[in-house]
């Protein structure tokens, strides 16, 4: 009778699959992006230095989305806050405009 080796699960050596969803936490992302619109001189620049790949580390679309104005609105040293957050978003120069 011949031995056959069983293959651990997941280990098959073939592709990996591309259905599976990366890690991720919405909650998590949510949590930093309510940190910086809270406190926006404390946190940013943190975030700036720690997240290199830049907006790429939130997996939610609209999260990169808010980082990436937020940052713009940081750089420009315009004030940073849930108002003037949704009036960056909803001007036609942003080209996201979140409204009808």
């Amino acid at each position: 009778m011949k031995k056959t080796r069983r293959k651990k699960a997941g280990f098959s050596g073939s592709a990996p699959k591309l259905d599976r969803l990366p890690p991720h936490s919405i909650e998590a992302e949510q949590g930093v992006l309510g940190c910086v619109l809270l406190s926006p001189n404390d946190c940013l620049g943190q975030c700036v230095e720690k997240f290199k790949a830049g907006s790429e580390v939130f997996y939610d679309l609209r999260h990169q989305t808010v980082y990436e104005t937020v940052v713009e609105m940081y750089d420009q040293r315009e004030a940073i806050d849930v108002i003037t957050l949704q009036q960056r978003a909803e001007s036609p120069e942003s080209g996201t405009c979140a409204g009808p």
